[in-house]
């Protein structure tokens, strides 16, 4: 499984790039996403909506895609799941993802991020 978050960890947006190029190149199929409503903090990060002549045309929350590629041969799987780094909630959010797990038989999780070795923040 490839987890990006878009946000803090995700400087010039290189992890969710990197897992958006995955995700093309493979021809992987959108199969869920993670509840957005108990995760985010709509006074820190505020819902995108388009207003036309007064009336609300879309109402977009932070998203949590999750996306599987399964080989020729069935042999590989992938699950990649491309977010928005949450604000609260954090151990239900991680419940939710343990939940993706089980979709299929995950041998190993990898999380893009930057490597901020550099930082002084860790």
């Amino acid at each position: 499984m490839v987890i990006a978050f878009s946000g803090w960890p995700d400087a010039k947006r290189v992890a969710t790039y990197a897992a958006m190029y995955l995700m093309d190149k493979l021809k992987a199929d959108k199969i869920g996403e993670i509840d957005s409503t108990p995760f985010y903090d709509f006074a820190i990060q505020r819902p995108f909506i388009n207003i036309e002549k007064g009336l609300s045309k879309e109402y977009k929350l932070p998203q949590n895609e999750l996306y599987a590629w399964k080989s020729k041969k069935g042999l590989r799987n992938l699950l990649i799941l491309v977010g928005e780094e949450p604000h609260t909630n954090w151990l239900r959010y991680v419940e939710s993802i343990f939940q993706a797990l089980h979709l299929g038989t995950v041998h190993r999780v990898c999380l893009l991020r930057l490597d901020r070795s550099d930082s002084p923040y860790g």
